[in-house]
């Protein structure tokens, strides 16, 4: 049940934070303006400026603005300044925070919100969250000073842990998992798109196709296959594929798949299939269906 209190102009009974309706709310914060304002110093620069009275009371104003208040908190919270550096949860608080976020990203919708947030990010800022080269060279700091290797995968003990897991799971190793698509629980989005447009349009194909070479020894995996245009189907994230729409200059990880790309290429046509790629962007776009057929149109039809 909602906690009740009385509204700030009227002193009705509401559940609202402040005011029982907008009328209120009008009224209250138009007489608000007119409240006085004292001279006041911001806790972090010093610079003057004027808050009102009953605001510096209960500690709502120390600062001038909004930077000044989060520059000084990322300074108050960091190592043993958070309340929550260095604390222990208990086993009981594990579980059900896991199955909390379970459970979360189950959710479609949470995870749009991710990948629009990540997505817009990578936009304005021309790379993944947290891929850069400075947070690059401080994960590689942190596993150096924890680990004594540059990366937590080179750890023999997180291996072996991971592994554990993994084995107990599905009966194969985390690396085995990584390269078997039979393990794969998802696709991403963009995958799920051209997976929707093929069905609407009727046709057949496979998703996760190898095709092998060095006497069947190595295999690449190719997004979809259809089999009656001999057709294979890539679809490229725009960042992880480094789409060139976007990207001037490419990451260590996109130059790694980018030439990974261009060797499925030569595999395609070297065992005789056709290939075709489409860009994150294309996909999502609204006139992608139509785009998808007119591809489709110059491998003839279906025999």
């Amino acid at each position: 049940m909602k906690k009740t209190r009385a509204c700030k102009e009227c002193g009705e009974p509401t559940t609202n934070k402040v005011y029982c309706s907008r009328k209120c709310q009008a009224t209250g914060v138009g007489k608000d303006k007119t409240v006085p304002r004292v001279e006041t110093s911001c806790t972090f620069c010093g610079k003057k400026y004027k808050a009102k009275q009953w605001e510096l009371d209960n500690g709502k104003k120390k600062y001038c603005s909004r930077k000044c208040k989060d520059t000084h908190q990322k300074e108050l919270y960091s190592n043993d300044g958070n309340p929550a550096y260095g604390t222990q949860k208990t086993q009981e608080w594990k579980d059900w925070n896991s199955k909390r976020m379970k459970s979360l990203w189950k959710e479609n919708s949470h995870r749009e919100l991710v990948s629009l947030g990540q997505e817009r990010y990578v936009r304005e800022n021309g790379y993944w969250p947290g891929t850069d080269e400075n947070a690059n060279k401080k994960r590689r700091k942190t596993c150096l000073n924890k680990y004594g290797v540059p990366h937590n995968w080179m750890c023999p003990e997180i291996r072996a842990k991971c592994d554990e897991t993994t084995l107990k799971r599905h009966g194969l190793t985390s690396v085995e998992i990584m390269l078997s698509a039979q393990c794969a629980t998802n696709i991403t989005n963009i995958e799920t798109i051209l997976s929707g447009a093929l069905h609407t349009m009727g046709m057949e194909f496979k998703h996760s196709h190898y095709l092998y070479y060095n006497d069947n020894k190595n295999y690449r995996i190719y997004d979809f296959y259809i089999p009656g245009f001999n057709l294979l189907i890539e679809a490229d994230g725009d960042y992880w594929h480094g789409n060139p729409m976007y990207f001037s200059s490419y990451t260590e990880t996109q130059q790694i798949n980018m030439a990974n790309d261009e060797f499925k290429n030569q595999l395609a046509a070297e065992q005789g299939y056709n290939l075709l790629r489409f860009w994150e962007t294309d996909i999502k776009a609204d006139d992608f269906s139509n785009k998808l057929l007119h591809e489709l149109k110059s491998y003839g039809k279906e025999g």
